[in-house]
């Protein structure tokens, strides 16, 4: 799993429950394990992966490459 310097140097500060999850996003990022599919105006693209121990739907948003992970964070809103 590529990810951006962004997600490294934010996003695990500012969601500690990704950083919590993190072998669980991995796993089902590598595994192809996701849930819908949206492409945002920007290029950027939105999954989701449910994760079974934190009972969440985490919202996964990779780069235009579809590789590269931008974001991940638990997502409320999703069913």
């Amino acid at each position: 799993m590529n990810v951006t310097n962004y997600f490294v140097t934010v996003l695990l500060e500012k969601h500690p429950e990704t950083l919590r999850n993190l072998r669980a996003i991995v796993d089902a990022v590598d595994s192809g394990n996701m849930e819908g599919y949206a492409v945002e105006s920007s290029g950027r693209i939105r999954r989701w992966v449910y994760i079974a121990d934190a009972k969440k739907y985490f919202r996964i948003v990779f780069l235009s490459d579809g590789k590269t992970v931008l974001n991940a964070f638990p997502d409320s809103r999703y069913k």
